[in-house]
């Protein structure tokens, strides 16, 4: 006679949640075995506000400044970039882990923002991007007077 035994309903359930990424993971590769050359979630990214502005980073390691575009669009940021093969023109390929990837994300920012008053930086790997907020949405100091 079985026993019905609770630690075994969590058990499968983390099984079944593996099972299903697991399925995602291999639907992503294409029928090469290689991962598709366009890549969502990519490139990992974090968003800070520091009252005046918005800090953007993402981690684009392997990327040269010349790969990657950085578009504003009144509140919306758009990272575009590409890395090609790097294998130099007429050597024969034994290995390729690091494909060729093209990504592309949008952001669409909290609050409105100065368009003229972006800057975006890459170095070490990590792209950073500062985009003022617009004047009208930042936070003001307002004196307290004595009466």
């Amino acid at each position: 006679m079985f026993h019905y035994v609770p630690e075994f309903d969590s058990t499968f359930s983390l099984l079944n949640q593996l099972r299903r990424q697991m399925d995602r993971a291999i639907d992503d590769l294409d029928r090469t075995g290689r991962w598709p050359a366009e890549v969502s979630g990519y490139p990992a990214i974090n968003l800070y506000d520091d009252a005046a502005r918005f800090i953007l980073t993402a981690d684009l390691p392997g990327h040269g400044a010349d790969e990657v575009k950085v578009t504003l669009n009144q509140d919306v940021l758009t990272l575009v970039g590409e890395r090609k093969n790097d294998a130099p023109e007429g050597y024969s390929v034994h290995r390729q882990e690091r494909t060729p990837v093209r990504f592309s994300r949008s952001l669409k920012l909290p609050s409105r923002v100065d368009p003229e008053k972006v800057e975006a930086t890459l170095e070490n790997g990590v792209l950073r991007v500062s985009v003022e907020k617009a004047a009208e949405v930042q936070p003001r100091k307002i004196t307290v007077r004595a009466s």
